[in-house]
């Protein structure tokens, strides 16, 4: 939804410099700066939102209340391989 939402402000901003008072040169397509200020904080937004993602979902911990095995693993690293997930996952089983 972020994503989609960018892309309406993002041609909203542009808009801003495709009509008819684009001063003396026409050359050239100059947006607003509130437009372009808007742009940018839902681009910084929807950055943060995905790192902020991300980063909960390496923290999550992987151990369930009703496994039997509880206790062997209690979170992920920070850095994981494929193959180290693949192992965890079927310690898990």
């Amino acid at each position: 939804a972020m994503g989609g939402t960018q892309g309406l402000v993002g041609w909203w901003m542009v808009k801003s410099g495709l009509g008819d008072d684009r001063r003396d040169d026409s050359n050239q397509i100059r947006v607003k700066p509130y437009r372009l200020a808007t742009h940018l904080g839902m681009a910084m937004a929807t950055y943060g939102a995905l790192l902020w993602t991300g980063l909960d979902i390496l923290s999550w911990p992987t151990t369930n209340k009703n496994c039997s095995n509880t206790g062997k693993i209690t979170s992920l690293p920070q850095t994981m391989n494929l193959a180290q997930v693949l192992q965890s996952v079927r310690r898990l089983k």
